[in-house]
């Protein structure tokens, strides 16, 4: 018999998946970030769970255990635990190759079942600890709205911090915000405490963090990635090639309903806790803030919907910081976050990569920007794909017809444009019409020169994934 609160409301319908193989992270998973996952104010404590799904991700070598775990059978008591397991044959891709590419394939799937199921997606790594509460804000913002929920959290040092997590009680426990503070502060790990703003060694490889020291018990974030704690996934949403802090959020960045960015730590506090030696590449040079740098890395690393979330401050703050304090500090970092944003929008690439044909199903409208060869070759595979397009936009006050659709001024169609249009630019004038898409703030445009010419994917690596049978097959 599940242990779930009465909910008299509508229901609403949540995935939270955990994508975990391997002996390191299914021990840490187990022993710590599950068990505080079953909180009062997590998982124990959700009005939602009759119509929810707990979805682990793992490997056939790896599920019985985790379904033998005290800690697993003790969440199958609150929530229905489903699992999906990637094919055998493909296991070699998890290991020794870029892990970011594997979630990426991971979390694509994922965000299929979710769509498919009209669920919100809870989006959890297996090294990360949530304060008591966390869950139960997550749910409160969904229920008042919210399509989004975005986070950051404090990179702790896993050998500092098993000590105090080992005082923990095995099967479930809960974690103060004030207490996480504390412990992140301190025990803060060496690839963050290199962002620090104003050190003379600071990390200009990997600069995707600002961070200000306040008095004791505060810190302060501005972070280009936020992670998607919540998403509400919609039948395009798939189509993403690198992470979900990445070109996934831009696609569902702009049209969707509310975005909430939680900065508030005694709302939401995330600790992740990964070894010393993380990212110990990314410090061998560490210097004091290098501009040039930093641009040559916001080039390959950032999309337009990071300049907007870096604007946030992520407030960490345990009892004894001030509201005094938090807005002293706050005021100081935008002074120097905002204009950092200001210029990294202006060159940073502003259109998404179209990387398959396919994520253009689902669209309202599809318009091809650009009356060129280039922009008649893309409606002729569009056709030839079977996927209806609209007609054409053009920079030129032009109203006539072309290949049989109809041409129509862009800042025409800017006054009447839908939420969920595709726009596809398909002309050798993209830095041009980058321009006029931005005074347009039309800014989830697709730029059509990533498409591969042979008619196939981009979107990185593709895992074969099947649902386990608890019967013993898949």
């Amino acid at each position: 018999m599940k242990q779930v609160p009465d909910a008299e409301e509508t229901s609403l319908c949540f995935h939270h998946v955990m994508v975990v193989w391997g002996d390191a992270f299914i021990d840490f998973f187990l022993r710590f970030a599950l068990p505080c996952q079953l909180s009062p104010g997590n998982i124990a404590g959700l009005r939602h769970n009759r119509s929810s799904k707990y979805i682990i991700y793992t490997t056939l070598a790896d599920i019985d255990r985790l379904r033998r775990s005290e800690a697993v059978r003790r969440l199958a008591t609150y929530i229905e635990v489903e699992y999906f397991v990637v094919d055998p044959e493909d296991v070699h891709h998890l290991y020794g190759g870029d892990v970011h590419n594997v979630l990426a394939a991971f979390h694509r799937h994922a965000v299929v079942q979710a769509a498919a199921a009209r669920a919100y997606l809870i989006i959890w790594a297996p090294d990360a600890l949530m304060s008591d509460g966390t869950l139960a804000e997550v749910e409160a913002q969904a229920m008042d709205g919210a399509d989004t929920v975005l986070v950051t959290g404090l990179r702790t040092t896993m050998e500092e911090m098993l000590g105090w997590l080992e005082t923990k009680p095995a099967e479930s426990f809960s974690l103060s915000s004030d207490d996480m503070v504390r412990q992140g502060i301190r025990h803060l790990h060496p690839m963050i405490a290199s962002m620090e703003w104003g050190s003379e060694r600071f990390n200009n490889r990997w600069p995707s963090q600002f961070l200000w020291r306040g008095g004791d018990g505060l810190m302060l974030v501005h972070s280009w990635h936020l992670h998607p704690l919540m998403t509400r996934p919609g039948s395009r949403s798939a189509h993403f090639a690198t992470t979900v802090d990445g070109d996934y959020l831009q696609g569902i960045g702009h049209g969707a309903g509310r975005r909430h960015v939680c900065g508030d730590s005694r709302k939401i506090c995330v600790l992740e806790v990964s070894r010393r030696d993380y990212g110990a590449g990314l410090l061998s040079d560490l210097a004091p803030f290098d501009p040039s740098r930093f641009r040559q890395w916001a080039m390959s690393a950032l999309q337009p919907i990071h300049c907007d979330f870096v604007r946030h401050p992520l407030v960490f703050r345990d009892g004894r910081a001030t509201d005094e304090e938090v807005e002293n500090l706050c005021a100081e970092a935008a002074g120097i976050v905002g204009p950092l944003a200001d210029e990294a929008a202006r060159y940073i690439p502003y259109l998404r990569p179209l990387r398959t044909l396919e994520s253009l199903r689902g669209a309202g409208q599809v318009w091809i920007y650009g009356c060129g060869q280039a922009g008649r070759r893309l409606s002729a595979r569009l056709r030839a794909a079977r996927i209806t397009m609209t007609g054409f936009l053009d920079s030129q006050n032009r109203h006539d017809d072309l290949d049989g659709y109809r041409v129509l001024p862009v800042a025409e169609y800017a006054q009447c444009r839908q939420a969920d249009d595709a726009v596809i630019v398909a002309s050798q004038f993209v830095e041009e019409i980058e321009g006029v898409l931005r005074s347009l703030n039309i800014s989830d445009a697709l730029n059509a020169s990533y498409l591969p010419d042979d008619g196939r994917s981009s979107e990185g690596l593709a895992l074969r994934i099947v649902r386990f049978d608890p019967g013993g097959s898949v």
